[in-house]
């Protein structure tokens, strides 16, 4: 890098962790900006805001060519989708981030386990699809309790439980009817996984957490332990917590596996995101995803004022830094109403000025109006985001809040109007 200069750090952008502004707020002042983009559609959507921010460069150019228009000092990307083409880019530019084999144990359901059970960290049952008829053999060789989800995906997109041999019907149904298949048409291999089993139920309380984690140097420092509000089905996310409603020594167990699990996985560098289950038996690992855990970085900026975002910048470029584990004094959230499986179209959020005026919510913010649900796997109605004193304050804050909303959406021919307490009997 020459001197005087600020580094320039190449940002592979799509679809992700972190929006435009995010990033730009958190790197502008030590980085300048190179964005590297594919030709996707959420791209064509940012490209103008991206152009803010810095000099714009089309992803399948950067490797056709194997350069950049000027050479970058690091390089980092927020997004899942776009891991593979930035560990094959960064390898190309000599550039520090996850190899093209570290991206496959971080983004292949079924190369993780078998790099996490080679190790001796963690092992379930497992069979792959790649048929309606290898899914059938699958799910008997499996047995229920299983899960069924692509071996490579995002988010919980074509996830569903077998709880039994009638669930088991319905999913090979399903798919038999309606085979998956990924953004370029080819069909997506499944895989069937054994159900880890639930510890005992908290109302409203996921048992699930995730760890963040900085890695440096291949040394994982793990952040902070996440925890989550109770899943809606099949497997939708309604929000997360710092800190996690566990004992410390269960927390320390769960921080301890993901860190095993990383280094299991060659992780060198960056930021990583892992999905643990809380079964009776203890911790369990879900998966680790190699990149920014989805609204992390506001959860941290807000509750300790820690930069996450910066973080994994100057971790890409090679600045010397110290990660410590943050904990906030007070219990911090972010909740979504989820929105029923029924529903197509949200006309209306009730109620929205009352929660906004409630002693501890930071911020309330509905979808655009009138918004489609086109995919009821990740969809939801809002994001409420507060603090409290106690999880147990937290829990009747967000009582609070949702009562005082009434949604109002179509679908299936009707129209409903339902008050935010009750959500959870049509989700």
């Amino acid at each position: 890098m020459r001197e005087g200069r600020k580094p320039r750090l190449a940002v592979v952008y799509d679809y992700g962790a972190a929006a435009p502004t995010q990033i730009a707020k958190a790197l502008q002042p030590f980085a300048d900006l190179r964005f590297v983009v594919p030709r996707s559609e959420h791209v064509r959507g940012t490209l103008p805001l991206l152009e803010e921010y810095g000099p714009v460069t089309m992803l399948d150019r950067a490797i056709a060519g194997g350069s950049l228009p000027e050479p970058a000092d690091g390089i980092v990307t927020f997004s899942e989708r776009m891991l593979p083409a930035t560990a094959q880019l960064a390898e190309t530019l000599g550039l520090e981030f996850h190899t093209p084999d570290c991206v496959v144990g971080l983004t292949d359901k079924q190369r993780q386990r078998d790099l996490v059970a080679a190790a001796g960290i963690d092992s379930v049952r497992y069979r792959l699809a790649h048929d309606p008829g290898e899914l059938a053999t699958a799910l008997a060789e499996v047995g229920a309790p299983a899960v069924v989800k692509p071996k490579r995906g995002e988010g919980s997109n074509h996830a569903y439980p077998v709880h039994g041999e009638a669930d088991a019907a319905v999913v090979l149904r399903l798919f038999t009817d309606d085979w998956p298949v990924d953004g370029t048409g080819r069909p997506l291999v499944l895989i069937v996984e054994e159900f880890l089993a639930d510890a005992p139920a908290r109302t409203g309380i996921g048992n699930y957490v995730s760890v963040e984690s900085a890695v440096v140097d291949g040394v994982p420092t793990q952040l902070a332990v996440t925890g989550k509000f109770a899943l809606a089905t099949p497997f939708r996310e309604t929000g997360q917590f710092w800190p996690p409603l566990m004992d410390r020594q269960l927390e320390q167990r769960t921080a301890d596996l993901a860190g095993a699990a990383i280094v299991a996985l060659s992780v060198r560098s960056g930021i990583c995101h892992t999905e643990i289950k809380l079964t009776p038996s203890g911790p369990r690992l879900i998966e680790v995803n190699g990149r920014l855990g989805r609204d992390i970085a506001e959860l941290a900026q807000r509750s300790v004022g820690t930069d996450i975002i910066a973080l994994a910048g100057r971790i890409a470029l090679g600045h010397p830094v110290s990660p410590a584990p943050l904990r906030p004094g007070q219990v911090h959230f972010q909740f979504h109403h989820p929105s029923p499986k029924a529903a197509r179209t949200v006309h209306e959020v009730a109620g929205h000025q009352a929660v906004e005026a409630l002693p501890g919510i930071d911020s309330y913010r509905r979808v655009q109006l009138p918004a489609p649900v086109s995919d009821v796997s990740t969809s939801h109605f809002d994001v409420l985001r507060g603090s409290a004193d106690s999880h147990r304050e937290m829990a009747d804050l967000i009582d609070r809040a949702s009562g005082l909303l009434t949604f109002s959406f179509s679908g299936d021919g009707e129209d409903a109007r339902v008050i935010g307490t009750e959500l959870h009997q049509f989700a």
